[in-house]
């Protein structure tokens, strides 16, 4: 599979895809049928536009060593930093970041330093 670089902030395009297609999939159902279909029906329409199964390249998952709490933006920003140091030299591969609302609050300020 091609590798596609997102952005750490915004949506995904192959998110927006699917939703697009399960869109358009309904929309022509509720046209057609009417109320003539069920779930089962709506499931069928979509495997026939959307391969089953996972269609995605193996994620990259680097753990991280314990560090300090995150209670400040600098032991956020350095967790980030950590991840970033162990991507391969030259990468410009973006950073995925998984956390609770109140990391993703300490991320902004990352974001701002760090535009990928």
């Amino acid at each position: 599979h091609e590798s596609v670089n997102q952005p750490l902030f915004g949506e995904s395009s192959t998110t927006d895809n699917l939703l697009m297609i399960y869109e358009t999939i309904l929309n022509s159902m509720l046209e057609t049928c009417v109320n003539d279909f069920d779930m089962e029906d709506v499931r069928s329409e979509i495997a026939k536009q959307v391969p089953i199964g996972c269609n995605t390249s193996p994620p990259n998952v680097v753990i991280l060593k314990p560090g300090d709490p995150p209670n400040c933006n600098d032991n956020v920003h350095a967790a980030c930093e950590m991840y970033r140091d162990d991507l391969p030299r030259g990468s410009n591969d973006h950073l995925y970041i998984v956390c609770n609302q109140a990391i993703f609050g300490r991320l902004i300020s990352y974001k701002e330093i760090h535009k990928d």
